[in-house]
């Protein structure tokens, strides 16, 4: 699978899990075959006000890689500004944004699957 210019050697992707994917369990996940693997998807807004617990989430060790993050929020400027530090700190292969978390605190946030009522 292609991505871009990013190489996909399997069809096994572990997804971005809150309270699962950590590092110790994506990389047994990338020793089992994971093609890419996924952080805990992390909050726009914790990562702009520096939350150190936001910033833990994100450890990565290069034998995860292809390694993704994914991040979720709702004001597109915090959105952005976290993107931007992610790349320039962690530099993965691939940050997207949840657009289909459906757990309540997160929509009641205006986030995850609640960014598709305004498109």
């Amino acid at each position: 699978m292609k991505i871009r210019e990013l190489t996909i050697k399997t069809q096994v992707l572990l997804a971005p899990m809150a309270g699962y994917t950590d590092l110790p369990f994506r990389l047994i996940c990338k020793n089992m075959g994971a093609g890419i693997v996924y952080s805990e998807f992390v909050s726009s807004e914790g990562l702009v006000r520096k939350s150190e617990k936001t910033e833990f989430y994100l450890i990565n060790d290069e034998q995860e890689r292809p390694f993704g993050i994914q991040i979720f929020g709702h004001d597109p400027a915090a959105m952005a500004d976290s993107a931007r530090y992610i790349e320039e700190k962690y530099q993965p292969d691939i940050i997207d944004i949840n657009m289909g978390c459906s757990v309540r605190k997160v929509v009641k946030k205006n986030a995850g699957a609640a960014l598709l009522k305004d498109l």
